[in-house]
């Protein structure tokens, strides 16, 4: 038995005591549940009682044989009810007011359910046929129409209402007895995002949230019905107009291949650039606002896309050129922190000066590793050995040449999303080689860069970036 329904039985339960002869409540509400395409009555039907917000659930009952009800409410003030019956479009009440000592009466009807596979249902019912099945095929399996409801929206900039990708979306909720629980998604390349599996009849807190740099939008509360679909746009102050941004980006044929030399153009800024020998771009202190970007290679169709420069923050953009004049997708933008822009403008420098071993997202992947310490084999002068099998397993990493004050062999200093991890050799296990943008190795004191230098850096240094940025280290 769900928590829900354990819950909704005992307050059903107090509710009956409630409306036993000699026990009735000063204050109630009465009537009858009936359909509305003939009026007949909606027997089993699950009345709930709910304070003016629908947050607070107040009493419950079930309807009788003739669609009747009746609940004890508890004090006098405004109410709503929300009635639920399989086969039904679940119905929320207008704002019922109970005044003190006041019996009153209230009657719902109800809609025959009809729409998609999952009974799901829009909160308008405009065009809910087709925004039902659409989101039936994205829910299937996940979606329970008895214990979920979905909630979808758009997560948008606070200054100017523009869409958001990649921005997380929460909702966070509490189970009594045990604590917290919540559901995380992020908003696709165009800001949408859906929450398939959110609890019926349970008051939610959901807001949009970058863990990069713990911005976060201002908190939204709802309720949902089980079964239903409810439309929610979270905003989040991401950027700041009057500031300028910055673009760090890619240039690749259609396969994904780096294009090096390609011209990309700010048409608006009047900025002009061109990718290095990995197809990589930077546009600094860009300002804030509209702009259409360009991009053309010697033998490829120029690509053309309206973009938004977000004010204090970096964007990180991938740009696909085709061999023929075809329509591509959409050119893909990834909003950032600028502490992002500067490490990953770091990591250009440090690969164009061609100190240590630095690998990308593409040469790890080629590896097809599962862990760090897997990702690290095969580099010249870098010795890996796993210790221990399971998950309590940890690595054993030597670089040629690298030893500590005592002349022994000893990890490399592991430094991830710019925080130093030490040397502990579990964290070769325990990061995941998907989440790895990229990785550099230097293999002694001499190698290592500024930044990441120390006593420490005798035993060498590996810098991981991870594509998630931050969220481990922070």
């Amino acid at each position: 038995m769900s928590f829900s329904r354990s819950l909704r039985g005992t307050l059903s339960a107090v509710a009956t005591l409630f409306l036993l002869p000699g026990l009735l409540a000063a204050q109630s509400i009465s009537g009858r549940i009936t359909a509305r395409a003939d009026g007949a009555p909606v027997a089993g039907a699950q009345i709930i009682l709910l304070d003016e917000s629908g947050v607070e659930v107040l009493g419950t009952a079930e309807s009788g044989p003739e669609g009747e009800y009746a609940l004890a409410v508890p004090r006098a003030g405004v109410f709503l009810l929300m009635v639920e019956r399989a086969g039904f479009a679940n119905q929320v009440s207008t704002p019922i007011a109970v005044g003190e000592g006041e019996a009153v009466s209230f009657s719902l009807s109800m809609t025959v359910q009809r729409v998609g596979q999952t009974g799901a249902v829009s909160d308008t019912l405009d065009d809910a046929t087709l925004l039902a099945m659409a989101m039936a095929e994205i829910c299937e399996g996940v979606f329970v129409p008895g214990m979920h409801g979905i909630l979808y929206g758009a997560v948008r900039n606070e200054a100017d209402g523009e869409p958001l990708a990649f921005i997380q979306a929460e909702a966070e909720w509490t189970v009594s007895g045990i604590g917290e629980d919540r559901r995380e998604v992020r908003s696709d390349d165009a800001g949408a995002y859906i929450i398939c599996n959110a609890p019926a009849a349970t008051p939610l807190r959901v807001r949009a949230f970058e863990p990069e740099t713990d911005v976060q939008g201002e908190e939204e509360r709802l309720t949902l019905r089980a079964g239903t679909m409810r439309k929610l746009d979270l905003g989040i102050p991401l950027s700041n107009p009057s500031q300028p941004g910055n673009l760090l980006g890619r240039v690749t044929d259609d396969q994904g291949t780096p294009l090096v030399g390609a011209e990309v153009r700010l048409v608006g800024a009047g900025r002009v650039t061109a990718t290095n020998d990995r197809g990589v771009f930077v546009l600094e202190e860009v300002p804030a606002g509209p702009e259409v970007i360009e991009a053309e290679a010697l033998g490829y169709a120029m690509q053309r896309e309206a973009v938004r420069v977000l004010g204090g923050r970096a964007q990180e953009i991938i740009v696909r050129l085709a061999t023929e004049p075809v329509q591509l997708a959409p050119i893909l933008v990834s909003v950032r922190p600028r502490k992002w822009f500067s490490d990953r403008r770091g990591l250009e420098q440090r690969i164009a000066l061609g100190a240590g071993y630095i690998m990308l997202r593409e040469d790890i992947e080629e590896r097809a590793p599962q862990v760090l310490g897997e990702a690290l084999r095969g580099i010249p002068g870098v010795s890996v050995t796993r210790l221990g099998g399971g998950i309590a397993g940890t690595y054993s990493i030597q670089l040629r040449g690298a030893a500590n004050l005592a002349n022994q062999a000893c990890n490399p200093m592991v430094w991830v999303d710019g925080v130093n991890w030490g040397n502990d050799g579990s964290i070769f296990r325990d990061i995941q080689a998907f989440e790895i943008e990229a990785i550099e190795v230097y293999r002694g004191a001499a190698e290592v860069p500024g930044e990441f230098s120390g006593q420490e850096a005798r035993c060498g240094v590996v810098v991981v970036w991870t594509r998630r940025g931050r969220v481990i280290g922070n």
